[in-house]
């Protein structure tokens, strides 16, 4: 804080204490005569009292700028819907008080609050915001830093009040501009896209949308259930097969993944369909939404409406209502009803719905034309829209209630459900043309350079997957290599593969080729990070290493986390080896770790995922129990082959542990031991309990084989059948 508004803030709350009685100027010192320097003064109270009065001064006035600040942020409020974005984390906590509350929910990156307030935790301020979880409004308080707005008075507020109570840096009242930490936050494909709007576009503010969702499985939702249509005017690569209205097709796989990629449109034509759709007066006028409109029929004024408005007019007094930007609801009405405005929705004549406008298509949805129109002109009578101007006004008021104030607050989001604050996951999406956002941005970009407001501090929220291509998906029918790479992912794959081979395999000379060789894999998209890091640690370069299973461990630790192995980690990785499970287990088990995907996405490669298919790979307690067998029954190391035969015989339920463990006992590599009983029992108590046998225990069972009470056979059956062994199996997740 500038000292200048240091001294001006402390003389006026030092006025306004003093108005209110709470301060008062007490008599510090007596005046005397210095012979030599004059009049001069001479300390009457402690020291000490001087700082306390400070501080009570610095305090008071901070109280009084606090309720400035607040009274301030009242009628803003009150007046309108404030929307902000979760921002400069990658999880949020919010908490049921500012400051040292408890933990109510963390918001990812990206996450819609609406603001209610503000409270202060010391020099901190907290904004009191709501939001979804799983569907509930939830409320709490988040740090002022970690929320980004566009309402224009509220950030005059921030600037004017907020700046002057809160602590330096707090408080991003001038959003992020001429800084580069929100880019830093995006993954490595993104940062190159970015950067260059960055240049031209100084104020605009990135926040990566951090969806927590698989790129393939969000892929296969969007590409089922009939909800990606194609027009039938693009080319064949993007249309798969008819869909159920004359002249739409049902998207293919490469168009809905082109579409979806939001790669593809972080360009000056497309960014604004990540724009957060909310109406700001000082970036949208009325003379843009004509210029939205002024090709088509609602270029002039709407028909026998009782005010004669304008559909100008209409559009930008609704937008300024609702809080919505009145550009989304221009454009979105001229992408659904087109050019001419010639469908039955809004013709106000179609028999049974005669003088009933749906104008945004709500609910109309069917499985041919006929059907699309009636639902959507019986949603239109059920919800009273008997004039155009109410159907204009009602349909931007679902898009309001229902998607912009419930996370879906970009374009992007209102055709890919990918938000799950409400109404869950991929359902609730508003249209099937996959192209409507890249129609939708482009007008909505125009309209902003005839207004002249392009270059505002507009937030753009821009979704992030995980296991995301490590470049951009190729428009369908121009895939060609696939390496659509900045410099710098090159750089960064290159130097992903030269760690591998010096930290894996310990190498210190490595080939260009080498290099070239899994450089070709990952940026073609033939190979993740997993797969590569599979094919270096279970190559045969590294078993002729003979490392030993602490070494292996140590190895992934330093090349998929990038550190040294915390003691309990390595310890509890090491034992799992130490007792059956395959190398390759363990690289599965760090391959779907946080760490891995961290580190993968510092290096901008698809992360990846390494199935477990091999019996012995399904389940540890089944596993540990067969590597006993060997290791205590026959006394020596099982082969790979034997672990997997017998694994997938218990897995399978062909045969029980008890059949597996008599197979073992009754091998003639076993009988040619000749074991005692004491010994036969004590193997027993190894194989089945994992622990050796107690003084009594021991005593108790040689007593019955002494005795002719049990045989062997039937010793083995009550160990396999008993509740230890049975707690045992269900400690590793395997039911007997």
């Amino acid at each position: 804080m500038r000292k200048d508004r240091i001294c001006r803030n402390a003389a006026l709350g030092l006025i306004l204490c003093m108005l209110a009685g709470s301060v008062q100027i007490p008599a510090r010192a007596e005046e005397y005569y210095d012979p030599e320097g004059g009049v001069s003064t001479e300390e009457t109270i402690p020291e000490d009292a001087d700082t306390e009065s400070t501080e009570a001064t610095a305090d008071a006035e901070r109280a009084a700028l606090l309720a400035a600040a607040q009274t301030a942020l009242a009628p803003i409020l009150a007046d309108r819907t404030v929307m902000g974005t979760v921002y400069l984390a990658e999880n949020a906590d919010a908490l049921d008080a500012p400051g040292t509350g408890n933990v109510v929910a963390q918001l990812p990156s990206g996450s819609q609050v609406l603001v209610h307030g503000m409270e202060m935790a010391g020099r901190t301020p907290w904004y009191y915001v709501s939001f979804g979880v799983d569907d509930v409004e939830t409320y709490g308080y988040l740090p002022a830093r970690n929320i980004v707005v566009t309402d224009a008075d509220f950030l005059a507020w921030e600037t004017e009040y907020l700046a002057q109570v809160a602590e330096e840096g707090q408080v991003e009242a001038v959003l992020l501009a001429g800084s580069d930490e929100d880019i830093a936050s995006f993954p490595v494909s993104y940062q190159g896209y970015l950067k260059a709007l960055r240049v031209a576009h100084p104020n605009w503010v990135f926040v990566p949308m951090n969806t927590g969702l698989d790129w393939t499985n969000v892929v296969a939702e969007e590409n089922s259930n009939n909800r990606s249509w194609i027009y039938y005017t693009y080319p064949e690569a993007w249309r798969a097969e008819p869909a159920s209205q004359e002249k739409w097709f049902i998207a293919s796989e490469a168009a809905v993944k082109y579409v979806l990629d939001p790669r593809n449109f972080i360009n000056e034509k497309y960014i604004f369909m990540f724009e957060q759709l909310t109406y700001n007066e000082k970036y949208h006028n009325l003379d843009a939404v004509q210029s939205i409109l002024s090709d088509s029929f609602m270029a002039g004024d709407i028909p026998d409406d009782e005010e004669g408005r304008p559909y100008s007019v209409a559009f930008f007094d609704i937008g300024s209502w609702l809080g919505v930007s009145p550009y989304h609801l221009a454009c979105r009405v001229y992408q659904e009803q087109g050019k001419n405005g010639t469908s039955k929705l809004i013709s106000g004549d179609y028999p049974g719905f005669e003088g009933y406008y749906n104008y945004f298509n709500v609910g109309a949805t069917g499985s041919n034309n006929t059907a699309v129109i009636e639902a959507g002109l019986t949603y239109a009578k059920n919800a009273g829209w008997d004039t155009r101007f109410k159907a204009l006004l009602g349909g931007a008021s679902v898009i309001s209630n229902s998607y912009i104030l419930r996370g879906q607050d970009t374009i992007y989001l209102e055709k890919f459900d990918v938000d799950s604050e409400y109404l869950g996951l991929y359902k609730h999406q508003y249209m099937q043309n996959i192209t409507a956002p890249m129609t939708e941005s482009t007008k909505v970009r125009t309209a902003y350079e005839n207004a002249g407001s392009q270059n505002n501090p507009f937030v753009f929220k821009i979704p992030v997957y995980y296991y995301m291509p490590v470049s951009r998906v190729p428009e369908p029918g121009k895939e060609g290599d696939g390496l659509d790479l900045t410099e710098e992912q090159i750089r960064l794959i290159r130097d992903f593969v030269d760690r591998l081979y010096r930290v894996g395999l310990s190498r210190t000379t490595i080939e260009s080729e080498e290099i070239d060789y899994w450089y070709q894999k990952i940026a073609k998209g033939e190979e993740t990070g997993s797969q590569v890091a599979k094919g270096f640690m279970m190559s045969q370069e590294y078993v002729n290493k003979k490392t030993s299973n602490k070494d292996y461990v140590t190895t992934l630790y330093r090349i998929m986390f990038n550190r040294e192995p915390d003691a309990e980690g390595l310890a509890g990785w090491t034992e799992l080896l130490n007792k059956g499970m395959s190398r390759y287990y363990v690289l599965s088990g760090f391959s779907q770790s946080m760490e891995w995907i961290n580190t993968c996405t510092s290096f901008g490669i698809e992360t990846g995922t390494l199935p477990r298919n091999d019996y012995r790979d399904q389940n540890v307690g089944v596993t540990t129990f067969v590597f006993r067998l060997y290791d205590k029954i026959m006394e020596r190391p099982a082969e790979d082959e034997g672990l997997e035969h017998w694994a997938g015989k218990i897995l399978r339920k062909e045969q029980g542990p008890a059949d597996v463990a008599k197979y073992f006992v009754g091998a003639q590599e076993f009988l040619n031991k000749n074991t005692t009983d004491e010994q036969y029992v004590t193997i027993l108590y190894r194989a089945f309990l994992d622990r050796e046998p107690e003084a009594e225990g021991l005593k108790h069972w040689m007593n019955q084989l002494a005795t002719g009470a049990e045989t062997r056979d039937s010793m083995l059956t009550s160990f396999a059948i008993s509740e230890e062994f049975r707690n045992l199996m269900r400690s590793y997740g395997f039911e007997l």
